[in-house]
């Protein structure tokens, strides 16, 4: 993680630009509570592959997304490990900024799948606006509902879903992300991804290769035939 090296002038229009994009609130805070929000916040830039937000670790922040693509875990141990959900250009994260993660058994991390830009708002400032504001009280609760639901899906998916499915569903998602039927992830990153063992990833791929489905290549997969591997999710 970096600073952003624009001048300060330049990052707080930026900011100043980003919170009236995403915060539907923004208009209806005082002047004293959008100042305390733009002098506490900070602007990052991040690297693939590096955490932003670790429960563990870094400060409870707010998390509003500029550019880039950041990805949630979910770990029980150091060799267990699932996709929440992801977070893209223009999304605001508010999971990061709960006190009580850092108090729970399990970890929860948000990595940067690509060069991402983003602003940090630190949870006192958030919170402290909170308790003082009716409308960021409504807008927080919508987003924690909203990825409470897609946390509940993916529970759905994993507990009574065939893992064919599941990969199928992965596969179609994925692509329809990278705009292009050529998905660049290996095995492994794609068993990390959905919780399970490289093996099972590995039978199943087979198995949708043989029916014509898609073809493995070397460090990823490319869909040869959308509409069967759109059937085998359903």
């Amino acid at each position: 993680m970096t600073e952003s090296t624009m001048d300060s002038k330049r990052q707080r229009a930026l900011m100043e630009q980003t919170f009236r994009e995403q915060l539907p609130f923004w208009l209806d805070l005082s002047d004293e509570q959008r100042k305390r929000i733009v002098s506490g916040s900070t602007l990052h830039q991040f690297r693939p592959n590096e955490v932003v937000y670790d429960a563990h670790g870094v400060c409870p922040s707010l998390i509003l997304l500029i550019s880039g693509r950041l990805r949630t875990t979910f770990a029980h141990d150091t060799t267990k490990k699932i996709t929440l959900y992801w977070l893209y250009e223009s999304e605001v994260c508010v999971l990061s900024a709960c006190p009580v993660l850092h108090n729970v058994p399990f970890d929860i991390t948000i990595i940067a799948e690509d060069p991402s830009l983003l602003i940090l708002l630190p949870a006192e400032i958030y919170l402290s606006i909170q308790d003082e504001n009716r409308k960021m009280r409504m807008f927080v609760r919508q987003q924690m509902n909203a990825r409470f639901s897609d946390v509940m899906w993916l529970v759905q998916q994993v507990v009574f879903q065939p893992f064919s499915k599941n990969l199928a569903t992965y596969l179609i998602e994925r692509s329809a992300r990278e705009g292009a039927p050529m998905i660049h992830a290996t095995q492994a990153q794609i068993a990390q991804e959905l919780g399970t063992g490289r093996n099972v990833v590995g039978r199943a791929l087979r198995q949708f290769e043989k029916s014509g489905s898609i073809r493995i290549v070397r460090g990823g997969v490319f869909i040869r035939n959308l509409s069967a591997l759109m059937k085998a999710s359903d």
